[in-house]
C-alpha cells in the first residue's frame, strides 16, 4: 500500500490535538471533583444514618427500661395493663 499525501492528511486529522487534550484534562479535573464532592455527601450520610441507628438502639433499650418498671409497679400496685 503506498501512502499518498491524502491518506497522510486523514491520518493527521484524527489524531488529538493539544487543545483537544486540554479540554480532556479539564473534563475529567471536573468530574473528579464532582465525584469528591458526592463522596463527601455519602460519607456524611453514611454517618447520619450510622448515628441514627445507635440512637435508635439507645432508645429502644430505654423504651424497654421503662416499660418494665412500669409493669413492676402496675404489679405492686394489683393495676391491670392493657396494650
Amino acid at each position: 500500500m503506498e501512502l499518498t499525501r491524502e491518506h497522510f492528511d486523514k491520518t493527521v486529522k484524527l489524531l488529538a490535538t493539544q487543545e483537544s487534550l486540554d479540554e480532556l484534562v479539564e473534563k475529567v479535573t471536573e468530574v473528579e471533583k464532582t465525584l469528591s464532592e458526592h463522596t463527601t455527601t455519602l460519607d456524611s450520610l453514611a454517618t447520619d444514618v450510622k448515628k441514627l441507628s445507635e440512637d435508635k438502639i439507645v432508645d429502644t433499650y430505654q423504651f424497654d427500661q421503662a416499660k418494665e418498671h412500669i409493669e413492676q409497679l402496675a404489679k405492686h400496685t394489683n393495676l391491670k395493663l392493657e396494650y
